[in-house]
């Protein structure tokens, strides 16, 4: 079995869906999951799923399709005292930016 222990994995759409199954499932091989979502709301109720079976996480209010509220999030320096390994961009957009 892998063992994520002392690790850190940053999940974007970790409030919900798929996102949030990765988050739980990398919690549960020992990672520390940072969350990020549009929904503040969403993200705490994500990360009580996850510390109520003694998990770790944090979590962050950010849309990753925009980009001051990316600019923003950097400017919080998510990783500046964990030491971050994995990310995983697990969102979807209906942003018109562009095509698909």
């Amino acid at each position: 079995m892998l063992d994520l222990g002392g690790r850190v994995a940053v999940i974007t759409g970790g409030s919900g869906g798929l996102g949030l199954a990765v988050a739980k499932e990398l919690n549960g091989l020992g990672a520390h999951v940072i969350l990020l979502g549009r929904s503040l709301d969403k993200l705490n109720e994500a990360a009580s799923q996850i510390d109520s079976t003694g998990g770790s996480s944090s979590v962050y209010a950010c849309d990753v399709s925009n980009e001051d509220s990316l600019a923003q999030a950097a400017q919080k320096n998510i990783c500046r005292s964990l030491q971050c390994r994995y990310f995983s961009n697990l969102c979807c957009s209906s942003s018109s930016r562009g095509q698909i």
